[in-house]
């Protein structure tokens, strides 16, 4: 769906990267990447992004070393969107990969944000994010990547606007700031949290999951405090008016049953995606995530999400 230019556009591209995954072969993959200083690559697996090429084949090498099996990475949906010299797109993924000392794959859909920018030799990515649903028990890496300021000043400065507003809003249980941010118009609308089982894409969908989120932080009491982005925290490039971020977040949670409890410690992260209309800068996709075994207990609010 989308953009069909885009998607003949990105395709190759996207297919290139799964079947790169599949061979594990960071030379494959790297030669579909731009590294520039606002590259941002954010596996399942890892705490922090990869933001350079000798990252990535840190990562890759450290799957082959621990015997990591890709059985099957393919791709089951596609939307794209042209931003100039710009392409972002929304990806499904069909994932199965054996683990060392177990005789079935693991399975589970993968969800993924690809940024690509239009270079001489082709189209390149700057941004991808990978992620599964909360509990996939998918195994996490061993070896965590370093990450550290990348990309430019202003569009991390922006990012870190739209975030932290973002979250000041769900802090509140304040709706009209959680949404202050988004463009609600925007035809092809994209929010993954990490406990869906799949993106919500109309802005009903978004509206009707904020609203039972709050109904319940209400109904119990639970509050939630963001820590302060930091500019370590925060990857961002823009070009013309299309933006992409990523933000490593952590949250603390208070319950009332438990007044002199603080349950601290709950990192995840984020990719947004924006676009400047009549001069501001709006989110129109948002992409969350935690890490593949950092995966809160329990139910979360997946028995909400909306059809």
């Amino acid at each position: 769906m989308g953009d069909s230019v885009g998607i003949r556009a990105l395709l190759p591209v996207v297919e290139a990267w799964l079947a790169g995954w599949r061979a594990l072969d960071a030379e494959a993959l790297a030669r579909l990447c731009d590294f520039a200083a606002d590259f941002c690559f954010q596996p399942m697996a890892t705490a922090r992004p990869l933001q350079d090429a000798e990252a990535l084949h840190r990562y890759v090498a450290a799957a082959r070393q621990k015997a990591l099996q890709v059985v099957d990475f393919a791709l089951t949906d596609l939307a794209c969107e042209t931003h100039g010299d710009m392409l972002s797109a929304w990806a499904v993924c069909y994932f199965r990969a054996l683990v060392p000392g177990e005789q079935e794959p693991r399975a589970a859909p993968v969800r993924v944000t690809f940024v690509a920018r239009r270079r001489d030799d082709g189209w390149k990515l700057v941004c991808v994010h990978h992620s599964t649903q909360q509990r996939s028990g998918l195994p996490e890496s061993a070896e965590p990547a370093e990450a550290g300021p990348a990309g430019d000043p202003q569009a991390k400065a922006i990012a870190r606007e739209i975030a932290e507003t973002f979250t000041a809003g769900w802090a509140a249980l304040d709706l009209a700031t959680v949404w202050s941010p988004w463009d609600a118009s925007h035809d092809r609308l994209l929010y993954m949290a990490f406990e869906g089982p799949h993106a919500l894409r109309t802005w009903q969908g978004m509206q009707q999951y904020a609203v039972r989120l709050r109904q319940n932080g209400l109904a119990s009491g639970t509050r939630f405090r963001w820590r302060p982005l930091s500019d370590d925290d925060v990857s961002a490039g823009m070009s013309g008016d299309f933006l992409w971020a990523h933000c490593l977040r952590d949250y603390t949670v208070f319950r009332p049953e438990e007044p002199q409890t603080r349950l601290a410690g709950h990192p995840y992260r984020e990719t947004w995606l924006a676009h400047r209309v009549d001069g501001a800068w709006k989110a129109f996709h948002y992409h969350e995530s935690v890490r593949a075994q950092a995966l809160l207990p329990g139910p979360f609010v997946a028995d909400w999400w909306p059809d």
